[in-house]
């Protein structure tokens, strides 16, 4: 979100952050966050973690003086927008970046519904929805419940000259064959589990080849699910063709030594790794969920495969390794002009700051 605040800070906004972590690179702030805000946000439903979370916002707001603000998240969204809801008179604009609104295509019927129905009353209480899925947007219009003159779809957005093939710097590490990669933090819900079993079919008929995991765990105490992953992989007899990155800054350093990228997911909003794969011209195999189908046509800029469907992501593996190099490279080329046309930074940058300053506060 570095970007927006410059962007915001450059059009003569004060800006103020209130996140969950106390650690951040203020040198990348060209310009400086005028007030930086730490607050404690859980990660799971605690009823005393939310209703201090909800104290906090509400004094920082207060004491701060806000005209607008503007939640991302799904937790903190929800707090803010609970907050603001329990601030009567306030003349306070409320505005929420829904990354993928809280329904998701992982949910049975009625954690869905639940869901689906919190969005639609705690936009009785915001002022503007600036969505980066058309598809979440699209069904929150069907309800006529729904003012959908708040809803606005911003999609996605990434810095494509960094994403640039010819513009990266390669790790000096040793990777053997055909390399397949993924990006993002190790969870059950990204489907790692099933890229494992995926790969191991697909090594078993292709022995040279590496999967490399871009990322890692993000909190020490979750260190058990990389643990959990090593295992599963060494059980399948494939824990020496796997190199896992940790954390690193340098994602598109590393995505240039891949020939395919997968998106194993069950739930998104817009991925931003799909983009940055795409950007890099890689082949991008992905889960036909929100947010990938919206930006991968299948068999034109990428591929598109069942979430959970083990064998048929084997079978898309073993399809795009056979693929002529000539069609690879159209596919690539459509993928990263796909990303320059309708989800590059710039655009992205500048469709907030305009609706942000719409309210012309």
């Amino acid at each position: 979100m570095i970007p927006l605040a410059n962007k915001l800070m450059e059009s003569g906004h004060n800006v103020g952050v209130i996140c969950d972590g106390n650690k951040i690179n203020y040198e990348e702030i060209t310009g400086g966050i005028i007030d930086f805000h730490h607050i404690e946000v859980p990660r799971n439903i605690s009823i005393f973690g939310f209703i201090s979370a909800i104290i906090e916002i509400k004094k920082i707001i207060k004491e701060y003086q806000y005209d607008i603000v503007n939640s991302n998240n799904r937790n903190t969204s929800f707090l803010t927008r609970f907050a603001l809801m329990t601030m009567p008179f306030n003349k306070v604009k409320n505005v929420y970046t829904a990354r993928g609104m809280y329904f998701h295509d992982s949910q049975r019927l009625i954690p869905g519904l639940i869901t689906y129905w919190i969005e639609v009353f705690l936009l009785f209480f915001t002022d503007m929805v600036m969505s980066q899925s058309q598809e979440d947007c699209d069904r929150m219009r069907k309800n006529p419940l729904v003012a959908s003159s708040k809803l606005n779809v911003i999609h996605n957005g990434i810095n494509t000259k960094r994403f640039l093939k010819e513009n990266v710097d390669s790790p000096n590490i040793e990777l053997s064959g055909f390399v397949i990669c993924t990006i993002g933090r190790i969870a059950k819900e990204k489907g790692l589990m099933d890229l494992l079993e995926a790969f191991s079919i697909f090594a078993s008929q292709n022995q040279n080849t590496t999967l490399l995991i871009i990322g890692g765990v993000l909190h020490k105490e979750h260190d058990y699910l990389l643990d959990d992953f090593m295992d599963y992989a060494d059980k399948l007899n494939i824990k020496d063709k796997i190199y896992v990155t940790g954390l690193v800054d340098n994602v598109e350093d590393y995505l240039s030594l891949s020939d395919i990228y997968v998106h194993p997911s069950y739930r998104e909003g817009v991925p931003r790794s799909v983009l940055e794969a795409m950007s890099m011209e890689r082949v991008v195999i992905a889960t036909k969920i929100r947010g990938a189908k919206e930006i991968i046509e299948d068999g034109n800029n990428g591929f598109l495969y069942t979430k959970g469907n083990v064998k048929e992501l084997s079978k898309k593996l073993e399809e795009v390794f056979s693929m002529p190099e000539d069609i690879k490279q159209v596919v690539t080329r459509r993928a990263r002009e796909r990303v320059l046309n309708q989800y590059n930074q710039r655009s992205y940058i500048d469709k907030q700051v305009q609706l942000l300053g719409s309210f012309n506060i």
